[in-house]
Protein backbone atom coordinates (compact mmCIF):
# COMPACT_ATOMS: atom_id res chain seq x y z
CA UNK A 1 0.00 0.00 0.00
CA UNK A 2 2.52 2.21 0.77
CA UNK A 3 5.07 1.63 -2.06
CA UNK A 4 2.28 1.50 -4.54
CA UNK A 5 -0.15 3.60 -3.78
CA UNK A 6 0.83 6.59 -0.69
CA UNK A 7 4.35 7.28 -2.47
CA UNK A 8 3.32 7.87 -5.99
CA UNK A 9 -0.37 9.54 -4.53
CA UNK A 10 2.21 12.15 -2.80
CA UNK A 11 4.36 12.45 -5.90
CA UNK A 12 1.28 13.11 -8.24
CA UNK A 13 0.17 15.59 -6.19
CA UNK A 14 3.19 17.57 -5.10
CA UNK A 15 5.63 19.89 -7.09
CA UNK A 16 9.37 18.24 -7.28
CA UNK A 17 10.48 20.98 -5.45
CA UNK A 18 8.80 20.33 -2.23
CA UNK A 19 9.48 17.69 0.31
CA UNK A 20 7.35 16.53 2.08
CA UNK A 21 7.00 14.32 5.37
CA UNK A 22 4.07 11.57 5.12
CA UNK A 23 3.31 10.29 8.74
CA UNK A 24 1.80 6.96 8.75
CA UNK A 25 -1.28 6.92 10.91
CA UNK A 26 -2.30 3.31 12.07
CA UNK A 27 -0.10 1.51 9.99
CA UNK A 28 1.56 -1.76 10.81
CA UNK A 29 4.24 -1.68 13.54
CA UNK A 30 6.26 -4.03 11.47
CA UNK A 31 7.00 -2.06 8.54
CA UNK A 32 11.09 -0.95 9.37
CA UNK A 33 11.21 2.88 7.63
CA UNK A 34 15.07 1.84 7.08
CA UNK A 35 13.85 -0.87 4.70
CA UNK A 36 15.34 -0.20 0.98
CA UNK A 37 12.09 -1.00 -0.61
CA UNK A 38 10.47 1.82 1.07
CA UNK A 39 13.40 4.39 0.92
CA UNK A 40 14.12 3.79 -2.80
CA UNK A 41 10.71 4.92 -4.15
CA UNK A 42 10.91 8.13 -1.80
CA UNK A 43 14.07 9.22 -2.85
CA UNK A 44 14.06 8.35 -6.68
CA UNK A 45 13.36 11.39 -9.31
CA UNK A 46 15.05 14.17 -7.28
CA UNK A 47 12.44 13.76 -4.04
CA UNK A 48 13.68 13.53 -0.76
CA UNK A 49 10.20 11.85 1.05
CA UNK A 50 10.58 10.88 4.38
CA UNK A 51 8.20 8.17 6.14
CA UNK A 52 8.12 8.19 9.66
CA UNK A 53 5.99 6.56 11.99
CA UNK A 54 3.38 8.87 14.46
CA UNK A 55 3.25 8.21 17.77
CA UNK A 56 0.81 6.97 19.66
CA UNK A 57 -1.85 9.31 21.11
CA UNK A 58 -1.11 10.05 24.79
CA UNK A 59 -4.24 10.62 27.05
CA UNK A 60 -2.17 13.52 28.33
CA UNK A 61 -3.05 15.53 25.49
CA UNK A 62 -6.78 14.73 26.17
CA UNK A 63 -8.02 17.57 28.50
CA UNK A 64 -10.75 15.01 29.58
CA UNK A 65 -8.22 12.22 30.75
CA UNK A 66 -5.71 14.68 31.76
CA UNK A 67 -7.75 15.53 35.39
CA UNK A 68 -11.64 16.90 34.63
CA UNK A 69 -12.58 13.13 33.94
CA UNK A 70 -10.70 12.27 37.35
CA UNK A 71 -12.38 15.69 39.52
CA UNK A 72 -15.55 14.70 38.54
CA UNK A 73 -15.01 10.55 39.48
CA UNK A 74 -13.56 12.01 43.30
CA UNK A 75 -17.33 13.40 43.29
CA UNK A 76 -19.20 10.36 42.11
CA UNK A 77 -17.42 8.66 45.01
CA UNK A 78 -18.60 10.51 47.78
CA UNK A 79 -21.83 8.75 46.33
CA UNK A 80 -23.24 5.50 46.88
CA UNK A 81 -25.19 5.15 43.39
CA UNK A 82 -27.07 1.48 43.72
CA UNK A 83 -28.08 1.86 39.62
CA UNK A 84 -27.71 3.52 36.22
CA UNK A 85 -30.00 6.31 37.25
CA UNK A 86 -28.47 6.79 39.95
CA UNK A 87 -25.03 6.61 38.53
CA UNK A 88 -26.64 9.29 35.80
CA UNK A 89 -27.60 11.86 38.25
CA UNK A 90 -24.60 11.63 40.72
CA UNK A 91 -22.82 12.71 37.64
CA UNK A 92 -24.54 15.55 36.48
CA UNK A 93 -24.85 16.69 40.14
CA UNK A 94 -20.63 15.90 40.07
CA UNK A 95 -20.22 18.20 36.93
CA UNK A 96 -22.71 20.91 38.34
CA UNK A 97 -21.09 21.11 41.51
CA UNK A 98 -17.18 20.90 40.22
CA UNK A 99 -15.56 24.19 40.79
CA UNK A 100 -14.39 26.05 38.09
CA UNK A 101 -11.11 26.42 39.01
CA UNK A 102 -10.59 22.67 39.05
CA UNK A 103 -11.02 23.21 34.92
CA UNK A 104 -8.63 25.65 34.87
CA UNK A 105 -5.49 24.51 36.64
CA UNK A 106 -6.51 21.37 34.47
CA UNK A 107 -5.75 23.34 31.60
CA UNK A 108 -2.62 24.38 32.68
CA UNK A 109 -1.50 21.13 33.23
CA UNK A 110 -2.25 20.32 29.55
CA UNK A 111 -0.27 23.66 28.49
CA UNK A 112 2.80 22.55 30.07
CA UNK A 113 2.24 18.79 28.67
CA UNK A 114 1.82 20.35 25.47
CA UNK A 115 5.73 21.99 26.41
CA UNK A 116 6.61 18.45 27.29
CA UNK A 117 5.78 16.86 23.55
CA UNK A 118 7.10 19.81 22.12
CA UNK A 119 10.75 19.68 24.04
CA UNK A 120 10.53 15.96 22.85
CA UNK A 121 9.89 16.39 19.12
CA UNK A 122 6.86 15.37 18.94
CA UNK A 123 7.56 12.16 21.04
CA UNK A 124 5.74 10.80 23.96
CA UNK A 125 8.66 9.45 26.18
CA UNK A 126 8.53 12.61 28.26
CA UNK A 127 8.12 12.17 32.06
CA UNK A 128 4.54 14.05 33.03
CA UNK A 129 5.43 17.03 34.63
CA UNK A 130 4.27 18.43 38.19
CA UNK A 131 2.31 21.46 37.98
CA UNK A 132 1.37 22.28 41.21
CA UNK A 133 -2.32 22.82 40.76
CA UNK A 134 -2.91 23.34 44.25
CA UNK A 135 -0.41 26.34 44.16
CA UNK A 136 -1.64 27.84 41.12
CA UNK A 137 -5.30 27.85 43.41
CA UNK A 138 -3.25 29.51 46.34
CA UNK A 139 -1.71 31.89 44.15
CA UNK A 140 -4.76 32.75 42.46
CA UNK A 141 -2.91 32.34 38.83
CA UNK A 142 -5.23 29.66 37.49
CA UNK A 143 -6.85 32.67 35.17
CA UNK A 144 -3.12 32.61 33.62
CA UNK A 145 -1.77 31.04 30.58
CA UNK A 146 1.10 28.94 30.69
CA UNK A 147 4.12 30.80 28.80
CA UNK A 148 6.45 27.87 27.03
CA UNK A 149 9.88 28.00 28.12
CA UNK A 150 11.65 30.07 25.39
CA UNK A 151 14.44 27.54 25.05
CA UNK A 152 12.03 25.00 24.47
CA UNK A 153 10.73 27.65 21.70
CA UNK A 154 13.38 27.87 19.87
CA UNK A 155 14.32 24.50 19.46
CA UNK A 156 10.87 23.73 18.33
CA UNK A 157 11.48 26.90 16.16
CA UNK A 158 14.92 25.58 14.53
CA UNK A 159 13.64 21.65 13.96
CA UNK A 160 10.68 22.86 11.82
CA UNK A 161 12.59 25.34 9.70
Amino acid sequence: MLIDNVIPTIKSKYPLFLQETEIQDGARCHVNLNDLAIIAPCKEDGWNIRVEFQPPSSPDLGILDLGYFCSIQALQYEESPSNIAELINVTIASCNTLKDSTLKVTFVSLQKVKECVIHDRGNNSYRRPHVGKAKLRKNELRDRSYVCDALVYLEAYEEVQ
